[in-house]
């Protein structure tokens, strides 16, 4: 063959296996799909085809919980601050505002205000946070305060109409005392793996950002897996890179030659590249294991 000709035959096929291997990094995605897993012909596909076409998802919103510990829960700057965290978490493009806040602290807020006789008008203190997203009515304007007075009014609030709210704290033993607690949103509806880890991350973020310490935290079964979602991809390139660095250097070692580790490492790149096209060209996403969108989490 002319050298002309090995030089273009050189170019034709690396150019192309670089435009390949580009498209399919850039297509390769994440996530794991449900009915991939059903027979054609079952019916747990029709009841997957079923709910798409009636709520427009198989999925459907999921559930999430904010988290709060460790807090002096009867100051009003506390108070506060849960209200703004919860507050800028539903100002989030991927929580539903129309599902709203579920939140014992609003409820019991409410409760307390409603009976301030009771519990005596000096005991409250006004909120200076304004909320932006809390549906209007529901943002406190007075917070119950001082230690005594607050936990009494909690446990007598628990014991009537807060009875629901009893799974989304932990008490001490002597009931004077809140160890943790958590309030619910709903994320819209996130079909595609990218829209989930966009959930979390700005989830995490916005939990990061509040001024409490120690900083709350957004937990949801899920979550894990689009944890995985969000590296999966980068370790599969990273893993594949480090495979191909070993192989070489081995055959550096058992084999001497240059040329011929050279050209093996090529080969192997090669293949590696091909089943890349392959996961773009077919669409395939990546995950390691399925999961249960109703598993609930304990506090």
């Amino acid at each position: 063959m002319h050298p002309a000709s090995k030089v273009a035959v050189v170019v034709v096929f690396v150019g192309l296996a670089g435009v390949l291997g580009y498209i399919g990094m850039e297509k390769t995605s994440t996530g794991f799909e449900l009915v991939d897993l059903t027979p054609d012909d079952s019916y747990v596909r029709d009841f997957f085809d079923i709910q798409e076409s009636a709520f427009g998802s198989v999925v459907g919103r999921l559930p999430t919980k904010l988290y709060f510990k460790q807090l002096e829960y009867h100051e009003a700057g506390v108070q506060g601050d849960m209200v703004e965290t919860a507050d800028q978490l539903l100002g989030l493009q991927t929580i539903d505002q129309g599902v709203g806040l579920d939140s014992w602290h609003l409820s019991f807020t409410a409760w307390a205000w409603s009976q301030q006789s009771t519990w005596g008008p000096s005991n409250f203190k006004p909120s200076t946070y304004v909320c932006e997203n809390i549906r209007e009515g529901l943002c406190p304007k007075q917070f119950l305060t001082g230690d005594v007075v607050f936990y009494q009014a909690l446990r007598q609030w628990l014991s009537s109409s807060g009875q629901r709210f009893l799974d989304d704290m932990r008490l001490n033993d002597a009931r004077d005392r809140i160890l943790s607690s958590r309030v619910s949103l709903s994320h819209v509806v996130m079909e595609s793996s990218s829209s989930q880890v966009e959930g979390l991350v700005t989830s995490q973020d916005a939990c990061q950002a509040s001024a409490m310490e120690p900083k709350p935290f957004v937990s949801s079964y899920p979550y894990i897996y689009f944890d995985q979602y969000r590296i999966i991809k980068a370790e599969m390139f990273t893993n594949f890179g480090l495979c191909l660095l070993a192989t070489t250097l081995i055959c550096l070692m058992v084999l001497v030659h240059p040329l011929v580790c050279a050209v093996m490492a090529v080969a192997m790149l090669m293949i590696g590249m091909s089943l890349i096209r392959v996961y773009g060209m077919l669409m395939i996403g990546m995950s390691l294991i399925p999961y249960d969108w109703y598993v609930s989490d304990p506090i």
